[in-house]
């Protein structure tokens, strides 16, 4: 029998009153609930539930919605909660430009952790500067298409990259929505960090700044004795991307 794909709680939970509104919330967890087992599902084998939560709740799953400003919109992370390394994703209310923007984020966020709960994925592809060399690509499944974004049910969610988009020669299609056009490229406004075997400890990206005429690799300079290496990439691609 084929192997059952794993079933995830996720609570959304508006962890500042932010929103306020119950109704829209739950509207928004239906959405991202559909667009998890009907869109994500076929392709990266997670399936979930999404309800609205409270934050005294026992979440196995955690997406915040929280009132405060921070250098990236949002951001999943694992987190030790009741002796185990959890998901836990976050939505910065107020760092966004556009206030309804805050469901795409939150797709986006939902989905990321949902490919890559503890954040350890990486994918070898061509280097997109030297083809005939290999990279190692963090699998950020929404960050190559990062303004991209669709509708389900008046509610707006994210688009997102394939399996098919880590692989040069695969057929398409390569991201949900279709706006990636071929492996291992971005959308203008997205991004797609990577590391060369020569020089692990050196990030670089392939960045596709707004109203520019095409996308760019450039080094990505992390904080010394650091470790939260997406954390600072993250913030770092949202002040490059203003």
């Amino acid at each position: 029998m084929p192997e059952r794909s794993p079933h995830i709680h996720v609570a959304l939970i508006d962890t500042d009153k932010a929103i306020g509104d119950r109704l829209l919330l739950r509207r928004v967890a239906a959405a991202l609930e559909r667009q998890v087992n009907v869109h994500f599902a076929p392709h990266w084998h997670v399936t979930a539930t999404v309800t609205v939560g409270t934050e005294r709740g026992h979440h196995p799953v955690r997406l915040e919605l929280h009132d405060e400003k921070r250098p990236a919109a949002g951001e999943h992370l694992p987190r030790e909660r009741d002796g185990a390394r959890r998901p836990y994703g976050s939505v910065y209310l107020k760092t966004l430009r556009h206030p309804g923007d805050w469901t795409r984020v939150a797709s986006h966020e939902l989905l990321e952790m949902l490919a890559d709960p503890l954040v350890l994925k990486y994918e070898k592809g061509p280097d997109p500067q030297h083809p005939r060399k290999t990279a190692s690509y963090l699998v950020e499944i929404g960050d190559p298409c990062n303004l991209e974004w669709y509708d389900i049910d008046g509610i707006k969610v994210s688009d997102f990259v394939l399996p098919s988009f880590y692989h040069a020669k695969a057929a398409g299609p390569y991201s949900h929505h279709r706006t990636i056009k071929k492996p291992l490229s971005v959308r203008e406004g997205g991004y797609l960090a990577f590391t060369r075997p020569e020089s692990p400890k050196a990030w670089f990206w392939l960045i596709h700044r707004p109203r520019t005429p095409r996308p760019v690799v450039e080094r990505v300079h992390l904080a010394a004795g650091r470790s939260d290496v997406r954390e600072q990439i993250d913030a770092l691609a949202r002040a490059a991307l203003e």
